[in-house]
């Protein structure tokens, strides 16, 4: 019998293979991967001019809640510079992501815990899992902007001496710089060029970056941009007072990143010690999973791993 179920897996799992391939020659026969593609292609086309409208509109001027839901994944994957790589995310395909990726969650700990409260509440965490990536991300690329910072900022001072506008200054720092400000200042000039006032794209520009100094940076110069016009002496003391504050910022910044592992640590020898214990004693894990006390105790443990997960992502993007 057992050898019977073995042959009858490898026999679908042949027959699978075979629907695969056929569906694939299929489709491109009738060029309609080449259509999708085509449609896909479109639709980024519009995106960006969606991008573009938001820009006009001082977007970045505004606050983030003011907004709908697309608008702030929108923003948030400018922030990440994801799409620079993967052009496949947009909003639309991160709500389709995080619809999936609830469902896998949920899924999983209806097989495991099997708990209704426990369930709603690691597939509602599943949604956002996506967007807690984003946000990582764009994190790590507000501290790799630390490290180039006053590099940045000695361009900048350097390409104003020649000509006193902000505009040419980060048009020839784009050449010499490296990820992620290159695309960040790429973005500005793009904007610039298709008409959004430079004072709008500064501060769009400052938003887009999960940096303070370098947010203070370009609010300055954005308000340099509508009075007295001097980048050069702006910048200058900007760079100055970056450099007064650089170890202190870095020694906070350098704990709060401890913080943020210690806590995602504390969680993971948690959830690691409940399930030995659980392999350990069968009974527990009976008793958690069935009994009225232990759902609830379950599904107070996971709302507080989750919270505890949110509390770790939330303190990567602190203000220093």
């Amino acid at each position: 019998m057992k050898y019977v179920y073995l042959i009858l897996n490898i026999m679908l799992l042949i027959t699978i293979v075979i629907f695969v391939y056929f569906s694939i020659s299929y489709l491109i026969e009738q060029k309609i991967i080449g259509k999708i593609k085509k449609g896909f292609d479109n639709y980024v086309e519009e995106e960006q001019k969606r991008q573009m409208e938001i820009i006009k509109k001082k977007f970045y001027i505004q606050t983030n809640k003011k907004h709908r839901y697309t608008e702030y994944l929108r923003f948030l994957i400018t922030k990440s510079t994801i799409n620079n790589r993967f052009k496949i995310v947009t909003p639309l395909t991160m709500i389709i992501i995080n619809v999936l990726t609830s469902i896998v969650f949920y899924s999983l700990s209806s097989l495991t815990l099997n708990i209704i409260y426990s369930n709603i509440l690691i597939g509602a965490f599943g949604f956002v899992v996506p967007q807690l990536f984003l946000m990582v991300l764009t994190a790590l690329k507000g501290n790799k902007v630390d490290k180039m910072l006053i590099d940045y900022m000695n361009l900048l001072i350097n390409f104003l001496s020649v000509q006193n506008n902000i505009v040419y200054a980060i048009e020839n720092s784009t050449k010499f710089i490296e990820e992620p400000l290159k695309t960040f200042s790429e973005q500005f000039l793009f904007e610039v060029n298709h008409g959004v006032p430079p004072y709008t794209a500064l501060l769009g520009l400052g938003k887009k970056v999960e940096n303070t100094q370098f947010k203070f940076l370009c609010k300055t110069l954005s308000l340099c941009n509508t009075t007295s016009g001097k980048y050069l002496m702006i910048t200058t003391k900007a760079k100055d007072l970056y450099m007064k504050t650089y170890d202190k910022d870095m020694e906070r910044k350098n704990e709060a990143l401890k913080s943020s592992f210690g806590i995602v640590g504390m969680v993971a020898i948690g959830a690691a010690t409940i399930y030995t214990l659980s392999f350990i004693n069968p009974k527990l894990f009976i008793q958690l999973t069935t009994t009225t006390m232990g759902q609830l105790l379950t599904s107070y443990i996971v709302f507080s791993f989750i919270v505890v997960i949110l509390i770790a992502v939330n303190s990567l993007s602190f203000d220093y």
